[in-house]
Order: structure tokens, then C-alpha cells, then sequence
């Protein structure tokens, strides 16, 4: 995903997370790869759009997903590192970066999943919806790339 003039790549977010590149854009903001500064260890940072954070509703919104995705625990999750909010005002939330492909570009590479590869990922994927609804959670926002 093109990156140009990103004013956060090269940024460390609350002297933490050291953007490295960006790897998808969704309705509520963007999602980077970047680094730990202290650990080293590549997690995906999603950072609220600057637009939203002026919304109290878009507000509680992000910070409610992020409370509400710290509390599943499941391998078809990712792990929630970190949120919170920078000195600047900026609305973030570290999760585990998991490299791979994305669904939607196998799919363009390879063309149509066989039924017994789709009945897989589907599994996988409603495996890790039913630990979210056992808490109550209601995922709406599934999608075949990142963020």
C-alpha cells in the first residue's frame, strides 16, 4: 500500500512504536506496521483519523473497541499490546502483527478458494467470533484485507 508523504512513517507513536509502513486504511482510521522501540518486536498500530478524533461519539467508539478486543483471548485473534491517546491528542491501539497475505490478494493471485480451503477459513473465522459473542462483543466490520 502506497505510503508517500505519510507524515507518521518515520514517527514514533507514544514513545513507543516507531511507524514503519502503512498496511491498510479502514473507516475509522489507518493501520501501520511499526516497531517497538524497546522490544523490537513489529506490531500493527491502528491510529484513529484526525477527523473522527474531534467526534466524542468516534471517541468512545475507538476506545470501546479497543477495551472490548483486549478481553479476547483466542488464536484467531489478534493480541492487544496497548491503546490510549498521545500527548497530541492522536487515538491509538498496538495489536499483534501477524505477516502473511492478505485473504482478498490470494484470491487475486490464485483465484477462487477450493470449497474445502474455504470451509477452513471460515471455521477459523467463526471459531473467533463465537469467543467475541461469549463476551458479548459483536464484530461488524469483517473484511478480506487488513486494518
Amino acid at each position: 500500500m502506497a505510503s508517500d508523504n505519510d507524515p507518521l512513517i518515520g514517527r514514533t507513536i507514544a514513545d513507543r512504536y516507531q511507524v514503519l509502513e502503512l498496511i491498510g486504511e479502514g473507516g475509522m482510521g489507518r493501520v501501520y506496521v511499526a516497531e517497538h522501540v524497546r522490544m523490537g518486536r513489529k506490531s500493527a498500530v491502528k491510529v484513529m483519523s484526525p477527523n473522527l478524533a474531534l467526534s466524542a461519539d468516534a471517541i468512545s467508539r475507538f476506545n470501546r473497541e479497543a477495551s472490548n478486543a483486549c478481553k479476547i483471548n483466542h488464536p484467531n485473534v489478534a493480541q492487544i499490546y496497548d491503546f490510549g491517546e498521545t500527548s497530541d491528542g492522536m487515538l491509538y491501539l498496538a495489536m499483534e502483527f501477524v505477516e502473511g497475505e492478505t485473504l482478498r490478494s490470494m484470491i487475486m493471485r490464485n483465484g477462487p478458494l477450493s470449497m474445502a480451503r474455504a470451509a477452513g477459513i471460515t471455521r477459523q473465522v467463526a471459531d473467533a467470533l463465537a469467543a467475541a459473542h461469549h463476551l458479548g462483543i459483536v464484530h461488524r466490520d469483517l473484511k478480506p484485507t487488513t486494518s
